[in-house]
This record gives structure tokens, C-alpha cells and sequence, in this order.
């Protein structure tokens, strides 16, 4: 890891070799052997030493020092301040390259610190004292300038606006501003959330989401009116061994799938239950079509399947799911929820029961689902038992969006907008979308996150 981020602040600083090694006063075979890591290095090496001395005096000397504070993620341009961050983020294994920043907004970034510190009743300076940092530290930052993601002064900030925010009675506040039901900001888990929140640069209540699933109900159904592979091609590569009781890995949940989906179809089954949190990667464009093919195959046969949706995520990539999902809901044989206990962070869990026949599920450690196994159960003891467990997550869930081939209206007081074919509803607890072209459609939404993206994207119309 060390070779790799001398590497990129050499590329990024366009230095070589030999100047940065005259900088740090080191032979050039020094910085050689840094690069090349073909030796190791502690950072109290005296080395190592010189060459964070090196990088900050060539810095220096070439009116380049803001460019490595953004780079390494350091606030400070003051040398010393400077060169014991650039110690710490090369030998910080977990601290992120500024690749992984350089996708953050700086405007949006500036402007979410800026409405959050207004919100708790703070400034620049107040802020810098608490800190112990200087507050034109505060100020750069709502200028656009982001430190890096695991920057520990972020967090430490976050911690601190979240008092702030509590002691003013404002938590509700903080719940619309950053998109996030008020259950969920306890003093304890706020911090991490408004971190999340400040270095994702999506348009705030997933604007663009809710206009891309506008756009698609405007459009239905020409926007299905795709080519998707026949059951029969997709069920003639279904060549899997049915005595295999194990998928390593997303390649191989993707053959327990098409194994899962095509004997529901070949068999007869009457539902189908579903419930994953591992992210929607897996279903890439091309596995999608197959996947779209089986699942088209089980509305056709008239198999009802209950899917209790991951919605502890932005609004943004709610909208995107139910968005994937939009063409089968209008078939009226899909019951959409959600559960209302909030999600672990530490287990990713996957449960898709044909409760006559078989399950895939899967239990792993969050982020390791790539290499997951799969487990594809026949067994009818191991089938009651799963059913009791979704039946219980059942029972703790509510439909996450109502769909009827007719015109609704919000329930109390509502404002009506119109976008295009479309009529959108905002009620005090619901948010209505009305389909007015043939074939008309009307789907409520009564969840906090999808009723604030709506509220947002109607805001922004007007």
C-alpha cells in the first residue's frame, strides 16, 4: 500500500524520481525502492522521514501545497500539521485514496456542511474553537473543499453538530434535511449518518431517482417493451445438478436463481418470497435479461411473490429498485414491503423461498457477499422453518408502495403538481402518483423516505 500512494502523489504531483530524491536529500535508489516496495517501511523510518520532508518542500517550492492537502485529505497547510497527516495517510491502510473523493460534489459537498451548520446554530468560528482547529479550516471546507472520507476530524465534527442539533430540539429537522426517518438519528448512530450523508453527492431527496421513475411510469408499458430471452433459452442453460446444495459467490447465486425461478415455473409453484440486503450488483445488464425472462415467465403462470424490500438505504437507491421492479409490479401479481426494524450493519442475509419446493439463502459478513456461499435447500423441515422466519419478518413489515389501475387521490390535505402524463399527490403522510395516459395506473407511497424524495422533486419543479 505504501508503494501505491508514493506512486499516485508522485503521478499526481508529476515529480520523478530523481527531484523528489534531491527534495528529500535520499539517494535516488531510495525513492526507487519505495516505489517498487521492495523493502519494507515503518513510519518512524528515518527514510520515511525524509521523503513526507521531501514531498512537502517540493510542495512548497512549486505552489503545490494546497493541491497535496486535498490529495492526503489534510485541512492544515501549515508544514508540520501537514507532513504528520501525510505520515499517517501512508501508512493508514483504511484511508482512502483521493480517487475515492474526487467523485464528491465539491459544491454540493459546501453546500450540505453549510445547511447543516445553520441547522445547529453554529459557525465557523464556534465550531473551530470546539475542534481546536482554525476556522478558516471550517471555511475552505464550505468553499468545496473535502477532506478525505476517513478524515478523523470529520466524524469528530459530525459528532459534535449532532449535540448541537439535539440540544436545540432540531432532530426533526435533521431528519428532512438529510433524508433519514428520526427513529433512526439517536445521538449514537447521527454522526455516522450525517457522515455518510455529507460525502454523497446525489441530488438531496433523490431528485433524480424519483424523476427517472416518473419518466418510466409516464412511459409504461412501452418502457418494458424489450427484448428479453425466451423461457426455453434461458431454461436451456438451467443444466445444473439438482442434488448441488451450495453456490459459492454471485456468479454462483446466479446459477442458484435461474435453477430457483425456472423449477417454480417447470413446477407450478403458487409464491414466491423474497428478501435480500446485498446490493442489486449481481443483476447486471446481462444476467438481468435472463432474470427478467424467469421472473416474466412467473407472472405469466400466475405465481404470487411477496418481496420484503432493503430499504435502509438513500431514497435514491430505493427509487432505482422499485424502478427495476416497476414492469412486474404493474401485473398486480407483486406485494411489495418493507420491514420496519432497522437493518444490522455487520450480516448481510439473503432468503428467496418457493416455500413447496426450495430456498437460496445466505448469511455473511457485510461487503463479503462476492464470495459468499449460497446455500439451495429442498429439505421440507429446513422449508417450514424458513417460512416461519420470513412469516415473522413478514409480520413486521408494510406495503411499501399501493398500486391500482385507477386515479387516487393523498389522503387529508394534498397539493397537486403535474410532470408531463404524470400527477403527483403530496398529502401530509402519503405522496399519490397518477398515471394519467392510457393505460392509467395510480401508486401510493406512504414510506418517510419516498414521501420526502417526492416532496424534494416537486420543490424543485416549482
Amino acid at each position: 500500500m505504501l508503494d501505491e500512494k508514493i506512486k499516485y502523489l508522485m503521478n499526481e504531483l508529476n515529480v520523478d524520481g530523481k527531484t523528489l530524491a534531491s527534495y528529500a536529500g535520499v539517494a535516488p535508489a531510495g525513492i526507487s525502492r519505495m516505489r517498487n516496495g521492495s523493502r519494507s517501511y515503518d513510519r518512524s523510518s528515518i527514510t520515511v522521514k525524509k521523503l513526507v520532508n521531501g514531498l512537502w518542500l517540493y510542495a512548497a517550492d512549486k505552489g503545490l501545497v494546497e493541491k497535496l492537502c486535498l490529495l492526503v485529505g489534510s485541512l492544515s497547510e501549515n508544514g508540520e500539521d501537514l507532513k504528520k497527516e501525510l505520515t499517517e495517510w501512508l501508512f493508514d491502510d483504511k484511508k482512502v485514496m483521493a480517487g475515492n473523493t474526487s467523485s464528491v460534489d465539491p459544491e454540493v459537498f459546501g453546500r450540505k456542511l453549510t445547511d447543516l451548520m445553520k441547522l445547529a446554530g453554529v459557525t465557523n468560528s464556534r465550531l473551530g474553537r470546539d475542534l481546536n482547529i482554525d476556522s478558516s479550516y471550517i471555511s475552505r471546507m464550505k468553499n468545496g473543499r473535502v477532506p478525505q472520507r476517513n478524515y478523523s476530524l470529520m466524524m469528530r465534527m459530525c459528532e459534535n453538530i449532532t449535540v448541537r442539533i439535539s440540544e436545540n430540539g432540531r432532530k426533526k429537522e435533521l431528519s428532512r434535511l438529510i433524508d433519514l426517518p428520526a427513529e433512526y438519528l439517536s445521538d449514537n448512530d447521527a454522526p455516522e449518518h450525517i457522515f455518510k450523508w455529507l460525502y454523497d453527492s446525489s441530488t438531496v431527496g433523490g431528485v433524480n431517482a424519483v424523476k427517472s421513475l416518473i419518466e418510466s411510469i409516464e412511459s409504461f408499458p412501452e418502457q418494458i417493451r424489450t427484448e428479453l430471452p425466451s423461457f426455453a433459452e434461458v431454461a436451456a442453460e438451467d443444466i445444473l445438478d439438482e442434488r448441488v446444495q451450495n453456490y459459492e459467490g454471485l456468479e454462483g447465486l446466479k446459477r442458484a436463481v435461474v435453477r430457483f425461478l425456472g423449477n417454480a415455473v417447470r413446477q407450478g409453484s403458487r409464491e414466491l418470497l423474497l428478501y435480500s440486503e446485498i446490493t442489486m450488483d449481481w443483476l447486471n445488464s446481462e444476467f438481468r435479461h435472463k432474470w427478467a425472462a424467469l421472473m416474466n415467465e412467473c407472472m405469466k403462470r400466475g405465481v404470487t411473490i411477496r418481496i420484503i424490500h432493503n430499504v435502509d438505504r438513500s431514497s435514491a437507491e430505493m427509487m432505482t429498485a422499485i424502478n427495476n421492479w416497476l414492469p412486474f409490479y404493474m401485473s398486480g401479481r407483486i406485494e411489495p414491503y418493507y420491514c420496519l426494524k432497522k437493518r444490522g450493519e455487520r450480516f448481510s442475509h439473503t432468503l428467496f423461498l418457493d416455500p413447496d419446493r426450495a430456498c437460496i439463502e445466505s448469511s455473511c459478513v457485510s461487503g463479503c457477499e462476492g464470495s459468499a456461499d449460497y446455500d439451495y435447500h429442498t429439505s421440507e423441515k429446513k422449508l417450514r422453518k424458513m417460512r416461519e422466519y420470513f412469516d415473522m419478518l413478514l409480520s413486521m413489515s408494510r406495503p411499501l408502495v399501493k398500486i391500482c389501475n385507477d386515479y387516487s387521490v393523498a389522503d387529508g390535505n394534498y397539493s397537486v403538481s403535474t410532470y408531463g402524463e404524470v400527477q403527483i399527490c403530496i398529502g401530509d403522510s402519503s405522496v399519490v402518483v397518477n398515471k394519467l395516459s392510457v393505460p392509467q395506473a395510480s401508486f401510493t407511497f406512504t414510506h418517510p423516505f419516498m414521501c420526502r424524495a417526492f416532496r424534494s422533486f416537486v420543490e424543485m419543479l416549482n
